[in-house]
């Protein structure tokens, strides 16, 4: 358009005439944002219905961990039952042993866990977050 020496802008004073009437415009416009409603409610509903799966299988994990816990104390104490049936009496480090406390106690080297490990307890959120 440059070569052949046509002006490419418009002047400021061209009006077009339109191609759609103004209440058929509204009309697409009400369209879209009804359409941008719908996705948007979309989105929440499947993120509601994400986390609703996630808060569940956390709560079954934590379920789950208080379960095995418990199983192990009672074996714990059953152990420690037998042994004093046995023995007839336990010293206090034979007991700690047996419970599988920690000899330095738990404020020094941490909690013994049942697994055996030391340190700090891992965090619940974490092992849900793996599983899925």
């Amino acid at each position: 358009m440059v070569q052949s020496g046509v002006p490419i802008g418009r002047p400021d004073d061209f009006y077009a005439e339109m191609l759609k009437t103004d209440e058929h415009m509204v009309k697409v416009k009400s369209k879209l944002l009804k359409q941008q409603v719908k996705i948007k409610t979309f989105e929440e509903k499947k993120l509601r219905a994400e986390n609703k799966k996630f808060h569940k299988a956390l709560k079954d994990f934590k379920m789950k961990n208080k379960h095995q816990q418990k199983r192990d104390n009672m074996e714990m104490i059953g152990k420690l039952k037998q042994r004093i049936q046995d023995k007839g009496d336990v010293g206090e480090r034979e007991f700690d042993r047996i419970m599988g406390i920690n000899q330095g106690g738990f404020g020094k080297g941490g909690i013994k866990r049942v697994d055996g490990a030391m340190g700090k307890k891992p965090r619940t959120i974490d092992a849900v977050r793996q599983k899925h």
